[in-house]
């Protein structure tokens, strides 16, 4: 695929003097080719091993070395270690885009690869339509006030100041103070976190994961913030509409009115967004056409799990119900009654409007389990094989918590512990 896609000369080729190769067999001329380009060198042995599979790791390289795709080593996978021997060529796909990796944050060197996925990563170096987008947190976090966000080996936090952790918590870091923010909406995307400021009236900051060059970018009030590649999402209450602008606080658009403040949120280039004064959900292109209403149903929120719009339906008790997202094929999923809710692994992570627990169903509807029964709870976030969520109190404060996906682990998120146990744990 890759030679053909060169329009390489194959009227002469040097004998790659693979013993498993010899003249005459299908696919010589392209093996020999890919070898003296020095995109492949076989298995080792003088072989090639044309009828092996291929793995991930291994089209990575191949990929790197036919294209000279460079990267940054700092891109991780939970899977891949420093000392892996794929690890630069895997950070390149990533670098390029050409890869995000799997949701729990692994890439999978040693699976091997279909037809389908290699398609798929060569249409990706090749054409820039078929580039998956870079979101600085899921959409169902954001609905969920988006206090955590991943990248690479770190969560970071944002409520008083801007943490980050590691998923084993053993280190903890302040990135900024809690005397500047008060965040939420948090995304993180590079470099950069960017957030809403309610100490600033939620106007879009960003800030380096070091916690230098904090700047204000957009002076306004910024709910829902969703950040994909360099754009940013969100819903100005006071105006009424959805709105973007560039990263960098240029080229601020008007996308759609709509009644505020509810939720919207960003997916494979569309904006989903309640709008209670017209009625309904809808979406619209992030260009700002092609606006559809895809159900009349009261929705607070929602999220998108195998193409389809999961959605809680204030007009039928809160229960949850899905849809295609076109719209079509509306169905009710459970006949709970909930308030946050997140979707992995063919579960959904809710909180119940009945007793503010922490429960987990399966959407077949055959396993039921409540995770935390403790408190008053709110939104559930989920990175990994962790969920993060908050309790209320009876003093009317909240905190943080976070607990495997199995119920193990619950604790308390560590944010809430003094500066001097910070400076000790990351020592």
């Amino acid at each position: 695929m890759i030679i053909r896609e060169m329009h390489v000369d194959l009227s002469e080729v040097q004998d790659p003097n693979f013993t498993d190769v010899p003249k005459g067999f299908s696919g010589y001329k392209e093996i020999a080719k890919a070898k003296e380009l020095e995109i492949i060198d076989g298995v080792g042995g003088g072989k090639f091993a044309p009828k092996a599979s291929l793995t991930r790791a291994q089209m990575a390289k191949i990929l790197s070395e036919a294209y000279d795709l460079e990267g940054q080593d700092d891109i991780t996978f939970t899977d891949v270690k420093d000392s892996h021997w794929a690890k630069a060529y895997i950070s390149a796909l990533a670098s390029n885009r050409i890869t995000i990796g799997y949701p729990d944050g692994t890439f999978r060197p040693k699976k091997n690869i279909t037809r389908q996925e290699f398609s798929a990563f060569l249409a990706r170096h090749l054409n820039e339509a078929f580039v998956p987008h870079e979101y600085g947190n899921k959409l169902s976090n954001i609905i969920n006030s988006g206090n955590f966000a991943k990248s690479g080996d770190w969560v970071y936090f944002g409520d008083a100041g801007i943490w980050k952790v590691s998923e084993n918590e053993r280190y903890v870091n302040r990135v900024a103070s809690d005397q500047e923010n008060n965040v939420a909406f948090l995304n993180v995307i590079g470099d950069w976190i960017y957030y809403s400021n309610a100490q600033d009236n939620l106007s879009i900051y960003k800030i380096k994961k070091d916690g230098s060059g904090r700047q204000k970018l957009v002076n306004a009030p910024a709910m829902y913030l969703h950040v994909v590649d360099d754009w940013m999402y969100y819903t100005n209450p006071e105006k009424e509409a959805i709105y973007k602008a560039k990263t960098d606080g240029s080229q601020l658009v008007k996308i759609t009115e709509t009644s505020s403040p509810f939720t919207s949120a960003v997916h494979q280039g569309w904006v989903y967004y309640v709008d209670s004064k017209s009625g309904g959900f809808y979406r619209i292109k992030t260009d700002g056409i092609q606006k559809m209403k895809l159900t009349s149903d009261m929705v607070t929120y929602y999220a998108v799990y195998e193409g389809e719009m999961y959605y809680v339906n204030e007009f039928d008790q809160n229960h949850l119900y899905k849809m295609n997202l076109d719209g079509s094929q509306q169905e009710k999923v459970l006949d709970k009654s909930m308030i946050g809710f997140n979707i992995s692994d063919e579960r959904v992570y809710y909180i119940s409007r009945e007793n503010g627990s922490l429960n987990m169903y399966s959407l077949d509807g055959t396993v039921h389990e409540e995770l935390d029964a403790n408190g008053y709870g709110g939104s559930v976030m989920i990175h990994g094989d962790w969920l993060y969520y908050s309790m209320y109190t009876e003093d009317g404060t909240y905190q943080w918590y976070k607990i495997r996906k199995n119920g193990d682990d619950r604790h308390q998120f560590p944010v809430t512990i003094s500066f001097s146990e910070v400076e000790k744990a990351t020592k």
